[in-house]
């Protein structure tokens, strides 16, 4: 398993250009205040109809939107729900919806 300082720094990594690409709309600010290490069961590359059972790191916590035009903020959570699901093995992002 890599370290969890990787860990760490994909993670903001990733939600640091996930953020950018929204940014002439609005301003959204990341808050996390869970991490778990867990499992999950995701497709081999090689064959899709094969489970393989994976370690990985799931990041929870919520947004903080601002609207770029109008200046109100709002929270966005999503209880039980993983803002971002990392590979603890080689530190890939996962979506959870594809599974891959």
């Amino acid at each position: 398993m890599l370290d969890f300082k990787e860990i760490k720094q994909r993670c903001r990594d990733f939600l640091m250009a996930a953020n950018m690409e929204i940014i002439d709309a609005r301003v959204t600010q990341v808050h996390i205040n869970d991490v778990r290490l867990g499992w999950m069961m995701v497709p081999r590359q090689d064959r899709q109809d094969v489970l393989r059972l994976i370690p990985v790191w799931d990041f929870y916590g919520y947004n903080i939107v601002e609207n770029t035009h109008t200046g109100e903020t709002e929270k966005e959570e999503y209880l039980g729900h993983s803002q971002l699901t990392v590979n603890a093995l080689d530190g890939s992002i996962i979506n959870r919806i594809t599974e891959y």
